[in-house]
């Protein structure tokens, strides 16, 4: 029997972080889009460059968000370009959210936000760091 030729089979693990990563995404687009709605009513109070870049934050996240999801369902079956494509997701949503974090505690809406906003991306963080020990599992 070869070995080499079987298809490595997902681990139960692997299977219950793609859910909870599908689960948490849509999860996050719905507070993407309530959160987006509130600014909205409130946007008289704003610059027009304070809107804009809160606007651009929410839509990279909206794409870091679908690229998440993407790469789960991918890795659901079996395919390793789902974990690239999870872990630069994964990277953007870091990199964009960190920034907001920043630019929260700095400009506009507060500590709380901000806050907040670390919160998100250490659960990012973690689930990179576990999906990346269950790559293996993938082909």
């Amino acid at each position: 029997m070869n070995l080499q030729n079987e298809k490595k089979g997902n681990s139960s693990t692997l299977i219950l972080l793609c859910i909870l990563t599908i689960l948490g995404n849509a999860f996050l687009i719905l507070k993407g889009i309530i959160s987006f709605l509130i600014l909205l009513n409130s946007n008289d109070t704003r610059s027009h460059e304070t809107i804009t870049n809160i606007n651009l934050v929410f839509f990279i996240e909206f794409i870091t968000y679908i690229g998440s999801i993407t790469g789960a369902i991918i890795m659901l079956n079996g395919k390793r370009v789902g974990h690239l494509i999870y872990q630069i997701s994964g990277l953007v949503y870091l990199i964009s959210t960190a920034l907001y974090a920043i630019f929260c505690f700095l400009l506009i809406i507060g500590i709380v936000v901000g806050l907040l906003q670390l919160v998100y991306m250490g659960i990012c963080l973690l689930f990179m760091i576990l999906f990346f020990f269950q790559k293996n599992n993938l082909q």
